[in-house]
């Protein structure tokens, strides 16, 4: 099978990549509707309402801590976002698709399914946590054991992977989506101050860090604050972010000592000199690899463009189809479809 697109579908953002280009178009992973008109929003269109719905409107999350929630929804997205001339060319566009292991079986076979109704003949799923590695710069298919952490908005996972096959993984059902909502309840209650999704996650871009960042540090945003029942600019303090982005952190370095415990010796060995590679958006905050460096006693690193490493992965994957085959996992034909 020649795949021609593939599908990185996350919580926050949707990517697609293709065979013959190097681009990767991205779009939020929203979809708005309405009773009238059911669903008249997708990606950025939908992000920029999102927060901000009149009476009437909802506005749905395609992907949710790595589970599909309206697998319909997505198919249909799916479809649309591969729908060219070029598309229309071939005779089998195989599109490949990314899923986390925390999605279900029966969940992924239905998925599968939705896409092919939607007009795509054969589909394929494909590990993220592979394509994330792979999209990081590590020799998964080498015996050496490599350690992959992608730091997500809904979810946290970690795998370790030896000649292309899983040796350990576990995950934490919540992601930096968790300190974003503390920071906004915090702010509540502390401040008196009101603030929405797209304004939280700009607060702990710039103050969320687990060192180097002091106290007195503050940015300026909008809020509606409730001592003057009005909208007004405030200052946010640093310490108002720290101790809810350090929750999540310390979360994760319990989950990954726990993976480290009791591992086989070899892949001990492997680790000590691979260390461990952080991917995802969430893993951009400052101070992160040093403090789980200090906190395992491994090495660990910050992977090049962190937030796009599963569609790079992909990317690699179709550009050398032959040498990955293996690692997807199941395939399912328009005809052969149950």
């Amino acid at each position: 099978m020649q795949w021609e697109y593939a599908i990185d579908a996350g919580s926050e953002e949707i990517r697609l990549v293709t065979r013959t280009q190097n681009e990767i178009i991205r779009e939020a992973a929203l979809a708005a509707s309405d009773q009238k008109r059911g669903v008249f929003a997708w990606g950025e269109k939908a992000r920029a309402i999102y927060g901000r719905e009149p009476e009437g409107v909802v506005v749905k999350k395609l992907v949710s801590g790595g589970v599909v929630q309206d697998t319909r929804l997505l198919a249909k997205r799916i479809y649309t976002l591969t729908d060219s001339p070029d598309k229309r060319r071939l005779s089998h566009p195989g599109v490949l698709i990314s899923v986390s292991s925390a999605m279900r079986e029966d969940r992924r076979d239905e998925l599968e399914r939705r896409i092919i109704d939607a007009g795509i003949p054969v589909v394929g799923l494909i590990r993220s946590d592979f394509a994330c590695a792979i999209g990081a710069g590590l020799e998964i298919l080498e015996s050496e054991a490599k350690m992959i952490v992608d730091v997500g908005a809904e979810k946290i996972s970690a795998s370790i992977i030896s000649a292309g096959r899983l040796i350990a993984s576990d995950c934490l059902p919540f992601g930096m989506q968790r300190a974003d909502e503390r920071i906004q309840s915090s702010l509540r209650a502390q401040y008196g101050y009101a603030v929405g999704p797209h304004t939280t996650k700009e607060i702990r871009h710039e103050l969320g860090a687990i060192s180097g960042m002091s106290d007195d540090v503050k940015t300026l945003k909008p809020v509606f604050d409730y001592e003057c029942f009005m909208p007004r600019m405030r200052e946010i303090p640093a310490k108002a972010v720290y101790p809810y982005v350090f929750e999540i952190v310390q979360a994760l370095a319990e989950m990954l000592e726990r993976m480290l415990l009791f591992l086989p010796p070899e892949i001990a060995a492997d680790l000590m000199k691979s260390g461990l590679t952080l991917a995802g958006g969430g893993a951009q905050i400052f101070g992160l690899a040093m403090h789980l460096e200090n906190a395992l006693g491994i090495p660990a690193k910050l992977a090049k463009e962190s937030d796009l490493c599963i569609s790079k992965g992909l990317q690699v994957i179709l550009k050398n189809q032959k040498a990955f085959t293996h690692l997807i996992e199941d395939e399912m034909e328009e005809s052969l479809r149950p």
